[in-house]
């Protein structure tokens, strides 16, 4: 788009004006700065995979005046003139507000109707190169502005690859000096396998046994850079929905099964979550693996409307609903498969359903809390209400202390913090991080009545879809932790040292 818009403003190009790409600075975690130039014209081009919020946008900036098109959200802003005067000046802030605001609802508005799923303008765009094709035209970008980007691509890709084998080879040498620092494993604790292990609770975990000299290793479908790496793991390619070689299984003492299909929906979290754990648990079994620890969700419970009363390990699953989501669905019926094959099989599992997973230590404001808007941050429902949520500490005590007392640990067990914090201390723990971000509270009644005039309007224009219950999406169940009390206090004792 960048060089396209070179074409269309440069109309006195000669044979000779070439496009120069001046300079260009790459960093291999995700930033690209080039400096393009061709006759009378600079562009300058930069790409971030880091930066937020997410933008795409080009902006020309003129002799008199500017354009801005952004292609994510608000149009196109055009402020003409130099704006050199006072007067002018004053009114190019009000210009631009008007032009964002009305180009902002109108993208919405076609959104919402014309059920656009993409960049504005990126159908037009394919459809006229399409086009071009069956009628024999011109293409939709000329042809030399389609090879001086494959130019400038090829430029940025040699670049990227000098500077991230440079940097790669020296967080090699990082991870390497860590590793030769370590500890031996303990061979009489065994090697315990991990899927999922590079999440955000894998990556926890992983640390926690291998501090304890446990050996582990993570089954991953593409091996983390040196940095996404924990000390002293191994990690093994491969895809648990697919067949897993035999040395994979060797002197492995335990399975903690952390992966499931996050994304997708029926098909995907059939194959990822269903059958990966089917075959996970068979495999393990086939190699005479003892114990399996199985990951799963505290969502797969019916909800407390439905059952009445705090929910506990012998609330009902809520099972084969796929009106709860994929997710649900699917972590639901892999609950059911190990459970099954381990009463038919010699391999004892057990399950551990995870509340909400929050970092109390780094905190993010989990979904039922609130939302964020601009610098403004909505807290759902009263301020002295609870939220069951699950630390991930918390979260990678309760596995290793599985790992550690297996025999001893209860079959199933709903994972959530013994004593909840109010939604209040969850909001002054955000606000203690996000200092810019003002605090707006939206209480339990006003959003009931609002999540009540949003079903009646929702089912009025689309009467064949269930309607979104806002009200349910932010409420919070609430559980008896007797149980869960019972196993972080064990967990959190710590073992002797040697």
């Amino acid at each position: 788009m960048l060089l396209d818009a070179f074409e269309k403003s440069n109309n006195k190009l000669e044979d000779d004006d070439a496009l120069e790409l001046v300079n260009i600075y790459t960093d291999p975690r995700g930033e690209i700065f080039a400096l393009v130039q061709q006759n009378n014209i600079t562009g300058h081009l930069n790409v971030s995979l880091r930066a937020r919020p997410i933008e795409s946008y080009l902006h020309l900036r003129c002799s008199n005046g500017s354009t801005h098109a952004d292609f994510v959200l608000s149009g196109i802003q055009k402020l003409p003139g130099p704006g050199v005067s006072a007067i002018s000046q004053v009114f190019i802030p009000f210009s631009r507000a008007r032009q964002l605001m009305w180009g902002t609802l109108s993208t919405i508005v076609k959104t919402i109707f014309k059920k656009h799923k993409s960049y504005a303008g990126l159908g037009e765009l394919v459809a006229a190169f399409h086009n071009s094709i069956h009628d024999n035209t011109q293409p939709p970008i000329d042809y030399k502005t389609i090879l001086n980007t494959v130019s400038i691509c090829e430029n940025v890709v040699k670049q990227l690859k000098e500077h991230e084998s440079t940097y790669l080879t020296n967080e090699e040498q990082k991870l390497s000096d860590i590793e030769a620092s370590l500890s031996e494993t303990d061979s009489q604790l065994g090697t315990i396998l991990v899927t999922g292990g590079t999440g955000f609770l894998g990556k926890v975990f992983c640390q926690s046994m291998r501090d304890d000299n446990w050996g582990v290793r993570v089954i991953t479908r593409k091996l983390p850079l040196p940095f996404d790496r924990v000390p002293g793991v191994e990690y093994v390619i491969g895809d648990i929905s697919d067949d897993l070689p035999d040395h994979y299984f060797k002197d492995i003492s335990i399975v903690v099964h952390l992966a499931a299909e996050t994304a997708g929906g029926k098909e995907e979290h059939e194959k990822n979550t269903i059958e990966a754990t089917r075959k996970l648990i068979t495999t393990a079994n086939k190699h005479n693996v003892k114990h399996f620890v199985n990951i799963s969700s505290i969502a797969v419970l019916k909800p407390s409307r439905e059952v009445g009363g705090p929910l506990n390990e012998d609330s009902p699953v809520d099972r084969d609903n796929l009106s709860r989501g994929p997710y649900v669905w699917g972590k639901a019926k892999a609950e059911d498969i190990v459970v099954d094959i381990s009463k038919t099989e010699d391999i004892s599992s057990k399950t551990i359903r995870l509340g909400p997973l929050v970092d109390y230590r780094n905190f993010s404001a989990p979904g039922r809390l609130g939302r964020e808007v601009g610098p403004f941050y909505v807290a759902m429902g009263n301020p002295w209400e609870k939220l069951f949520l699950c630390d991930v500490n918390t979260a990678s005590d309760v596995i290793k202390y599985y790992c550690k007392e297996f025999d001893d640990c209860p079959d199933t067990i709903n994972l959530v913090e013994p004593e909840p914090k109010k939604r209040s201390e969850l909001v002054k723990m955000l606000k203690s991080r996000r200092k810019e971000l003002s605090v707006i509270w939206m209480p339990s009644l006003l959003l009931r009545l609002i999540s009540v005039s949003l079903k009646f309007t929702l089912k009025l224009l689309r009467p064949s879809k269930k309607p979104l219950d806002l009200y349910a999406a932010f409420s919070s169940e609430v559980y008896d932790t007797t149980l869960a009390n019972n196993v972080v206090n064990k967990s959190r004792i710590r073992r002797p040292s040697k």
